[in-house]
């Protein structure tokens, strides 16, 4: 599925919250210092996750979950509104690669081994979205 389709899919989602539930307007509620828990504040959770990530993708093995779990405490630990907007950003389009991986597995027919190709390209929109691909560069 195309980055088109998946977002046209977020507009019609979008829509029906809206019908659901009006225009919302909500406080941000980030900030390095909100409390998490008991004891952790969103910055230390940005820690966490981010080395968790780093240390996923250092060892071949780096989930969606890693990527979008750092992308959204990165968000959750922005005030400003330009820095929070922008690593909104970078979450919604985490979100959409990882819909997109998901199509795409669900598409691919396992080829039985005594008939598989020596070799195979991956053409769709340059593969940059593999889960064990790096995380996404972000701006700190």
């Amino acid at each position: 599925m195309s980055t088109v389709d998946v977002l046209v899919e977020i507009g019609e989602e979008r829509a029906r919250q809206d019908a659901k539930w009006g225009e919302q307007n909500h406080p941000d509620g980030t900030g390095p210092k909100v409390a998490w828990g008991r004891l952790a504040h969103a910055e230390d959770h940005v820690r966490d996750a981010r080395l968790a990530c780093q240390s996923a993708a250092a060892r071949g093995d780096v989930t969606w979950r890693h990527i979008a779990q750092e992308e959204i405490y990165e968000a959750f630990a922005e005030t400003d509104p330009a820095n929070l907007r922008a690593e909104l950003i970078q979450v919604a389009a985490v979100a959409v690669a990882w819909v997109q991986a998901i199509d795409r597995r669900a598409a691919v027919v396992p080829t039985p081994p005594e008939s598989a190709p020596t070799s195979s390209a991956q053409g769709d929109e340059g593969g940059a979205e593999s889960p064990t691909s790096a995380p996404p560069a972000t701006p700190h």
